[in-house]
């Protein structure tokens, strides 16, 4: 499922370049003149769009282990993770309301996870651990890349 959507992804984008550039010449010298003869501009693409097929996998992996709402729950912590990577990456500071708004946020996905009367411990398996892990993750590297 990855591969496959890295490949219409990378189809779709190729797509759009020789339609913006006017023909399949005029998109191979684009593409040639913007990476290829400028390494800081191919590092500034290639950097986050590799850290985000990893997130794609970290993302279909932790389908696989956990239940959707519960998975998309978890991945609103992209705010948080987004939030304190651009404080330690970029030197940001933020103001103490959204300090506060990313405490309620993780301490809203913690109650969502929290285990209901009924519904103990023994219920939370080795592949809930994984799919929370492999969301955490994915959180992480798309505050990476968005900082990037």
């Amino acid at each position: 499922a990855v591969f496959f959507t890295e490949i219409v992804k990378a189809v779709t984008s190729l797509t759009l370049v020789i339609l913006e550039s006017g023909g399949v010449k005029p998109a191979a010298e684009a593409l040639q003149r913007n990476f290829m003869q400028s390494p800081p501009e191919l590092m500034k693409a290639a950097v986050p769009s590799l850290i985000y097929t990893v997130q794609n996998n970290l993302m279909f992996y932790s389908f696989e282990k956990l239940s959707a709402p519960v998975q998309q729950v978890m991945y609103q912590m992209k705010v948080v993770t987004t939030a304190g990577i651009g404080v330690l990456m970029l030197g940001k500071s933020l103001s103490n309301t959204k300090w506060i708004a990313c405490f309620l946020l993780a301490a809203g996905v913690a109650m969502v996870q929290w285990p209901r009367h009924g519904a103990g411990l023994e219920s939370f398996g080795s592949d809930h651990v994984k799919g929370f892990v492999a969301v955490l993750m994915a959180c992480c590297t798309s505050g990476f890349a968005g900082v990037w």
